[in-house]
């Protein structure tokens, strides 16, 4: 698989994820479902990144979902966007109620160097749960495309890692490999080769056109734990 994906996650990633509870993006501020005395909101967070072997002029996507039940907290989601890599351009943003997607289009090939920034787009969960649970698991699921022109046996992988609060407070979370499908690739294969960190990828059936693309659907669970 990609050389990309060769490291562990560093922890900026619950960095980012702490800063965005620090300056405001909490409880009361988020699109949390209704509260009562008996309840507590939990966000489960999954950051997807998507690596490509080099296929200047296609375009990158990136679709999460929440589970049915579970809703997009907007706040949290746009205050955890990455910043695009600079050998790409921003195309799209759009949020849904249970989900997101974004659009990059490649502009020129990668530099070959380590832990170069990737397309990476961050999906953040809420939902109400009863106070006295100690975790709390949610299904996401992360698609990743390849739109062509792209070239005869590209790569395309994926890298997920977790995080979550519960309340207004960061919590410990861990991820879960449950499925994984894909269009127009051979070899794909993934799983959570750690607690929090997945894995997936493969190799595209190609070359194909502008107009078609590859994908590779991650099934996953992200369980957050009661601080």
């Amino acid at each position: 698989m990609n050389t990309a994906f060769t490291s562990r996650p560093k922890p900026s990633f619950r960095r980012m994820v702490a800063a965005a509870l620090a300056v405001g993006v909490s409880v009361a501020l988020g699109a949390a479902p209704a509260q009562s005395a008996g309840t507590v909101t939990v966000r489960a967070i999954l950051r997807t990144q998507a690596a490509v072997t080099d296929a200047v002029g296609s375009t990158v996507s990136i679709i999460q979902a929440c589970p049915v039940g579970a809703t997009l907290d907007r706040r949290m989601t746009r205050a955890l966007v990455s910043p695009t890599p600079s050998n790409y351009r921003l195309l799209s943003r759009e949020l849904w109620p249970r989900g997101l997607v974004t659009r990059w289009r490649q502009t020129r090939p990668r530099p070959q160097v380590d832990n170069f920034p990737l397309p990476t787009q961050t999906v953040v969960c809420v939902q109400g749960v009863p106070a006295a649970a100690t975790r709390h698991t949610m299904a996401i699921s992360a698609i990743v495309r390849l739109w062509g022109p792209a070239p005869w046996k590209a790569e395309l992988d994926s890298i997920h890692d977790p995080a979550g609060t519960w309340g207004a407070r960061q919590a410990k979370a861990t991820i879960g490999f449950r499925g994984l499908t894909s269009r127009r690739m051979v070899f794909a294969t993934g799983a959570a080769d750690f607690p929090d960190q997945a894995f997936a990828g493969g190799f595209i059936l190609g070359p194909y056109p502008a107009g078609r693309y590859a994908e590779l659907t991650v099934f996953l669970s992200v369980t957050t734990y009661r601080p």
